[in-house]
C-alpha cells in the first residue's frame, strides 16, 4: 500500500497508529486479558497485598504462572500504559532491580514471547523498520495527531536510507504520499535479523562500543570512493536501536554499562533520537527501554554523584525474593512439572515446607517479632495475630527479601533429592519425593555452597528446625482429622460415657470416689485443669438437657474447647497404636489401624502408598518422642 492508503486504513484500524509503548502494553497486557481480584474475593491475598475493602488487584493472564508477582507486574503495566499515553514515563528508562533469581530475566523472556508475531507497519525498504508517521510533513503532524488521536512526535525524522529514497524517487519529497508501506512481524531473533526486539547482553566494559547500539560506518564503501562520507549507503544499520525500533530494547546489567552507553539511553527516551555514527547526524528512535540489574549494582550507581541526571531519568521497580511461601511453593511445582520429575509423585507438604524454609532465610533477624509470625503476615495468614502489616515490616526490615537463599537454590536441591529417592527405590526408578529427603538435599547443598558466608550458613541451618515445626504442625492438623475419623466410634463412646457419668455425679455421686476418679482421668486426658473441670461438667450436663428438649443430637464436635481437647487426646492415643519397636515391625492391631489411616490419606489427602507410610512413621515417632 502507499502512504496515502496507509493513512486511510489507519483511521479504520487504530492499531496501525500505535507507538512502541502502546503496542507493548496492548499486546502483553490488554490482549491476553486480566482478572480483577477484589479484597472480598481472596482474603488471604488481600491481607498479603494490603488491599482495602472494595480495592482490587489486576492479575494478568499472560503472567498467571509468575506466582507472587502481582504487584510488580501491575506496576509495569501501569508504567507502560502511561508511557503509551505520552506521560513522563515515556521519557524514562524502566529498570527492574532485584537479586539474582527473582525472575527478571524470565519476565523479559515472556515479553519477547508475547511480542513475537505482532504486526508493525513500516516504510518499505527501511532498515530500521520505522513507523510511517515519520514521513508526515512536520507542518501537518499536529493535524494528523488529532485525526488519529495518537501522539506523533513533532520532529522525528526518517532514516538516512528512506530520506535518500524519498529525495531520489519521489520528487524531492513532494510525492511522499506515494511512498510504499508494508506490514511486518516482530521477531525476537538475536542473530542480527530480529525486528522489534533488541537484547543488549553483558560484555567486558573494556570492549564496549556504542556501535553496538547505533550501528557503524561501512569503511569499505568509503575506501573505494563510490560514496562520500555521510551518504546513507555507507551506514550499516545493525545497532540494537535499529532492531528494537517500534518495540522493546532489553538491557541486561544496565548499571554496569559505561557512561557513553547510558547517555544514549537517555537521548533515546528523552529526545527520541540518538547520534548516528560518524557524520550522520541524529537518528530518530521509538522503543521502550527496559533494563535490569541487581541491587548491589544499583546502590553503587546511586552513590556516584555524577550519575544524578541518569538517576532522575530511570523508573526503578524493585523485585524482592518472594516472601509469600504459598507463592514460592507454586514456583517449585512449576519447575518440577517442567522436568521429567513432574511425572513423579511429591508428598503433601514437602514443597510447602521447603518454601517456608526459603522465606525464613530471607527474613532479617529480629528479637521483637518471631520469624514464624512475620512469615505468616507476609503470606496473608496472620489474620489478627500481628498488629503490623507487611509494608510496616518492610519499613522496619528493608532487607527482608533482599537476602537469603534464592529460588534456584531450592529447585537444584529438588533435582538432587529426586535422584537420591530414585537410588533408594532399589530399581533405579524415581520415587516419591518426601520432605525428609528434600530436607537432606537442602542441608547438603547449603553446607557445600562456598558462596554462602559461614555465619549465614550456620544461621540458616538452625532455621531448619522451624521449618520442621511447620511440617509437623501441618501433619498434625491433617492427622488429627484422619485419626479422629479412624477413632470416631471410640471418641463418641468416650464422650457419651463421660456425659452420663457427669450427670450421675451431679445427681447423687459427688462423694463417689469411683465416679470422681473416672471423670478426673478423662478431663486430664482432654487437657482440662482442675479449675476448669467442675465448670466443664456443669456446662455439658446443662447443654445435654437443652439439646434433649429440642430433640437435637448432642455432639462433642460442636463445643470448641471440648473439640480441641478430644482431638488432642486422640492424636496422643496414637502412641498406644504405634509404639516404635526396634525392628520397625508393627503389631497386627497397629498395622490394621495404619491401613485404615493409609486409606484415608490416599483417598482424601493426595498421599501415595510410600509417602503415606513415611508420614505415619514420622508422626508416630514424633508422638513417641514428645509423649514418652
Amino acid at each position: 500500500m502507499t502512504m496515502a492508503e496507509f493513512l486511510a486504513e489507519a483511521e479504520r484500524n487504530p492499531l496501525m497508529a500505535e507507538n512502541a509503548a502502546q503496542r507493548i502494553y496492548r499486546r502483553i497486557f490488554v490482549a491476553p486479558g486480566f482478572d480483577a481480584v477484589a479484597a472480598e474475593d481472596d482474603e488471604q491475598l488481600a491481607r498479603a497485598l494490603e488491599l482495602a475493602p472494595g480495592e482490587a488487584v489486576r492479575t494478568f493472564r499472560a503472567f498467571d504462572d509468575f506466582y507472587g508477582r502481582e504487584r510488580e507486574i501491575e506496576e509495569i503495566a501501569m508504567a507502560l500504559e502511561a508511557a503509551g499515553a505520552g506521560a513522563e514515563q515515556a521519557r524514562q528508562i524502566i529498570v527492574w532491580i532485584g537479586e539474582t533469581g527473582t525472575g527478571k530475566s524470565a519476565l523479559a523472556a515472556r515479553f519477547h514471547q508475547l511480542l513475537e508475531g505482532a504486526s508493525i507497519w513500516t516504510l518499505k525498504g527501511c532498515p530500521m523498520h520505522e513507523h510511517p508517521f515519520r514521513l508526515l510533513p512536520r507542518s501537518r503532524r499536529e493535524e494528523f495527531s488529532r485525526r488519529f488521536n495518537a501522539p506523533i512526535h513533532p520532529t522525528a525524522d526518517i532514516c538516512h536510507v528512506c530520506r535518500t529514497e524519498l529525495q531520489e524517487r519521489y520528487e524531492g519529497g513532494h510525492g511522499w504520499e506515494r511512498f510504499p508501506v508494508v506490514e511486518r512481524r516482530i521477531s525476537a531473533r538475536q542473530d542480527g535479523l530480529g525486528v522489534g526486539v533488541g537484547v543488549m547482553f553483558p560484555s567486558d566494559p573494556m570492549n564496549e562500543d556504542i556501535s553496538e547500539l547505533i550501528g557503524r560506518v561501512n569503511i569499505a564503501m568509503l575506501d573505494d570512493k563510490r560514496y562520500a562520507e555521510g551518504h546513507a549507503r555507507t551506514l550499516i544499520f545493525n545497532g540494537l536501536f535499529h532492531h528494537a525500533e517500534q518495540g522493546l530494547l532489553e538491557v541486561r546489567e544496565i548499571f554496569k554499562r559505561e557512561v557513553r552507553q547510558l547517555n544514549l539511553f537517555i537521548f533515546a527516551t528523552q529526545e527520541k533520537e540518538v547520534p548516528g555514527p560518524g557524520n550522520y547526524g541524529r537518528i530518530s528512535v521509538d522503543c521502550v527501554i527496559i533494563g535490569h540489574s541487581n541491587m548491589a549494582e544499583y546502590q553503587r550507581f546511586l552513590a556516584e554523584p555524577t550519575n544524578e541526571a541518569l538517576v532522575s531519568r530511570t523508573l526503578p521497580l524493585t523485585f524482592r525474593h518472594l516472601l509469600r511461601w504459598s507463592a514460592e511453593a507454586k514456583v517449585y511445582e512449576k519447575e518440577r512439572l517442567r522436568s521429567r520429575y513432574g511425572r513423579v509423585h511429591v508428598a503433601p507438604h514437602t514443597l510447602e515446607t521447603a518454601a517456608k524454609f526459603a522465606v525464613l532465610t530471607r527474613l532479617t533477624e529480629s528479637a521483637a517479632i518471631p520469624a514464624l509470625v512475620r512469615m505468616a503476615v507476609y503470606n496473608g495468614d496472620a489474620d489478627g495475630q500481628s498488629p503490623k502489616t507487611p509494608s510496616e515490616f518492610l519499613l522496619e526490615s528493608p532487607k527482608d527479601g533482599r537476602e537469603g537463599l534464592d529460588t534456584r537454590f531450592f529447585t537444584k536441591a529438588m533435582g538432587t533429592a529426586y535422584t537420591v529417592a530414585g537410588r533408594s527405590s532399589g530399581n533405579g526408578e524415581r520415587s516419591c519425593l518426601l520432605w525428609p529427603e528434600y530436607r537432606q538435599a537442602i542441608l547438603r547443598q547449603l553446607m557445600r555452597d562456598e558462596s554462602i558466608p559461614p555465619r549465614e550458613r550456620e544461621r540458616w541451618r538452625d532455621l531448619m528446625s522451624k521449618a520442621d515445626e511447620e511440617y509437623m504442625r501441618d501433619l498434625r492438623e491433617e492427622f488429627t482429622d484422619v485419626v479422629i475419623g479412624a477413632q470416631e466410634v471410640y471418641a463418641d463412646g468416650m464422650f457419651a460415657s463421660y456425659v452420663e457419668r457427669a450427670k450421675q455425679w451431679f445427681s447423687a455421686g459427688r462423694e463417689n470416689e469411683d465416679l470422681e476418679r473416672f471423670l478426673a482421668q478423662v478431663e486430664t486426658a482432654w487437657g482440662f485443669t482442675r479449675q476448669e473441670a467442675y465448670g466443664i461438667r456443669e456446662t455439658l450436663v446443662t447443654l445435654q438437657r437443652e439439646y434433649a428438649d429440642l430433640d437435637r443430637p448432642f455432639r462433642w464436635q460442636d463445643q470448641e474447647r471440648l473439640r480441641r481437647g478430644i482431638r488432642h487426646h486422640l492424636v496422643v492415643r496414637m502412641r498406644d497404636f504405634f509404639p516404635v519397636p526396634a525392628d520397625g515391625i508393627r503389631s497386627p492391631d497397629a498395622e490394621a489401624f495404619a491401613e485404615k489411616i493409609r486409606e484415608v490419606l490416599s483417598s482424601q489427602y493426595g498421599y501415595c502408598e510410600r509417602c503415606a507410610d513415611a508420614a505415619i512413621d514420622f508422626v508416630a515417632r514424633r508422638i513417641n518422642e514428645v509423649f514418652s
